[in-house]
Parts: C-alpha cells; sequence; structure tokens
C-alpha cells in the first residue's frame, strides 16, 4: 500500500575537509569527526536512500518508485524521470575549505558520463566568523587567463567572494566555478548527479598522501567564462510566512514559517514535496500517516496528497518540481 508520508535513511560522507557538527545539528551519533556531508533523501545509485518503516520498510528509493510509480512522484515526473528519484538534499559541514570546482550541464553529462547535469542551491543554516563563499567570475575570462591561473594558483583572484550569513541562498548553475570556504553548515538541494570537476584543491593530500585527482581538462568544455553574478539570490515573499527561494528548471524551493498548527494546500500540483526541517522538531500528518521530523531531517509527501498538517515552530524548506 502507498502510503502519504515516507522517512528515509541517511548516508553520511568522510571527507577531508568534513566536520562533526552534522551529530549536534540533526542530534544523531557520527562515525568520526570528518563527515562533510550527509544525504537525506538520494537516488544517487551507489548511495541509494532506503524507506525507515511502513510495509515497505528496506525497499530502496527506486523500487519504491518502481512499485508505486506516478503516485510517489507525479505523472509527469515519472514520464520525465521513471525510477530515478531527480532531487538529492545533503547537509554540507565544512570544517576546512573544499576544492574549487565546476559541475557539467545536461548535455555534457550526459554525453560524458550518461548522467544529468547539476545544478545547485544552498541554504545557509550556520556561518563562523569570516567563512566564505567563492562562485562564479567576477569578469569575463579567456581561456588561456584560466590555465595561467590554474597553473600559477592565482585563479580564486578572479572569483566573487561572499561572506554567508544565516538564512541567504546560493544558486550554483552548471558551468559556475565555485568553492565553498571553512566554517559553513548548509542544506544543499540539487539534481541528482554525483559529477564534480576538481579545478585547485590547495596541493592537499588524501589520506594516503598522495596529492587528490584533479580534472583540469575535463572542466575546461563545461566552464563558463563569463561573468556571474546571479548566485546570491533574494528570496520573494509569495504569501504570509512563505519565501520563495529559488525557481529554475530543476527545483522549485520555498522556505515556510511555522507557528503553531498550519496546512500546507498541496492539491494544484500533481509533484512529490519534500520537507527538511531547518530549526525545530515538527510533527507531520498528511491522510493516514503521522510522523515526526526532527531539525535536519527530511520527508517525502505522496504526489496523490492533497494537503498535510505541520505542528511546530520553526522553518522548513518544501522542495518540488519546477512550477
Amino acid at each position: 500500500m502507498v502510503l502519504s508520508l515516507y522517512k528515509f535513511d541517511y548516508y553520511l560522507k568522510n571527507v577531508i575537509w568534513g566536520g562533526s557538527k552534522i551529530s549536534e545539528y540533526k542530534n544523531i551519533t557520527l562515525p568520526s569527526n570528518d563527515i562533510g556531508e550527509c544525504w537525506e533523501i538520494s537516488g544517487i545509485k551507489e548511495h541509494e536512500s532506503s524507506v525507515i518503516g511502513g510495509p515497505d520498510s528496506g525497499l530502496p528509493l527506486s523500487q519504491l518508485l518502481a512499485k508505486y510509480g506516478e503516485k510517489i512522484v507525479g505523472k509527469e515526473t515519472y514520464q520525465k524521470f521513471g525510477n530515478e528519484f531527480p532531487i538529492l538534499i545533503k547537509i554540507l559541514d565544512t570544517r576546512d575549505k573544499l576544492s574549487f570546482q565546476v559541475h557539467p550541464g545536461e548535455e555534457l553529462a550526459l554525453t560524458r558520463h550518461h548522467s544529468h547535469g547539476k545544478t545547485e542551491m544552498w541554504y545557509v543554516v550556520d556561518s563562523e566568523g569570516d567563512a566564505q563563499i567563492h562562485a562564479g567570475f567576477n569578469r569575463d575570462i579567456s581561456f588561456d587567463e584560466y590555465r595561467r591561473m590554474v597553473e600559477d594558483g592565482s585563479l580564486v583572484n578572479v572569483i566573487n567572494c561572499f561572506h554567508p550569513k544565516v538564512g541567504e541562498i546560493y544558486l550554483i548553475e552548471p558551468g559556475t566555478v565555485h568553492a565553498i570556504g571553512a566554517g559553513n553548515l548548509l542544506i544543499e538541494v540539487q539534481q541528482t548527479s554525483d559529477i564534480t570537476y576538481r579545478i585547485f584543491d590547495y596541493n592537499r593530500r588524501d589520506k594516503n598522501g598522495k596529492l587528490r585527482e584533479l580534472h583540469t581538462e575535463l572542466a575546461c568544455d563545461a566552464i563558463n567564462y563569463s561573468a556571474d553574478r546571479n548566485i546570491h539570490l533574494q528570496p520573494v515573499e509569495v504569501c504570509k510566512d512563505t519565501e520563495l527561494l529559488v525557481n529554475c528548471n530543476c527545483f522549485n524551493v520555498k522556505k515556510i514559517r511555522i507557528s503553531g498548527v498550519r496546512n500546507i494546500d498541496l492539491s494544484q500540483r500533481d509533484c512529490f514535496t519534500i520537507l527538511m526541517s531547518i530549526d525545530a522538531d515538527f510533527t507531520i500528518q498528511a491522510n493516514e500517516c503521522k510522523e515526526d521530523l526532527g531539525r535536519g531531517h527530511a520527508i517525502l509527501v505522496s504526489a496523490f496528497v492533497d494537503n498535510v498538517t505541520v505542528d511546530g515552530n520553526g522553518e522548513l524548506l518544501m522542495v518540488t518540481m519546477p512550477e
């Protein structure tokens, strides 16, 4: 029997730049102090989410879609993506700075990797002191300039530098060179893709003492060499206590403020909805299902659901397909 609400297990990723903040944020125990990513809902084959609870407990997300199809994700989404869930939700903890990198667009990713491209957005949960985000060239550059700057380590000089604050949003389109600085805790919403071209990594070495692999040649064809300033976005109020953060061609993200009990009408769209708690604990009810949603956790609302009741005091991200 298809359910109205689904919770999933999460995948913790060890990386050299990761830390321990996800433990306190999500109120979970981490296996180490170098956890940089927590994948909340993932359709990536190697790290696919599985259902927690209910008659389909333990079933991988792709098999859940194979079983119930458009009842879970909606007719149009199922026709386009089949059993591949189109959105990946993460939490990022950057104890150290990340490499400068870029993601390919849809056409290049399909040609090279038989994969989707990668558009992503970041919601700033916490940012320490002088933490930074680098994204997009601050002026047009040539291919030759890019190659020279990669070689001499000066690429950072032509990339926009932001000083993120809690609640800010950043949209990283394919082709945008970017790097998250140390001291940031972010929620990331992205396409289902795990393709990253690493361009510059401060000559860091991995746990085995080897220089981390760079993808300089692959990145050349993926980069947008024009100045890009449409990165730090401003939310738009769409109704009381609801702000539109991003509506791009890959996903729609809103922030909803909950004060007590609030009903969310989903009847106008035939599409799944992801609710993710930013800062509080909530109770979510839809038809026969009632689930607790802790801070930093996400829940999937099936496409056939017309109304969700949320009880709590705090803020949620609501993620759907583009409107």
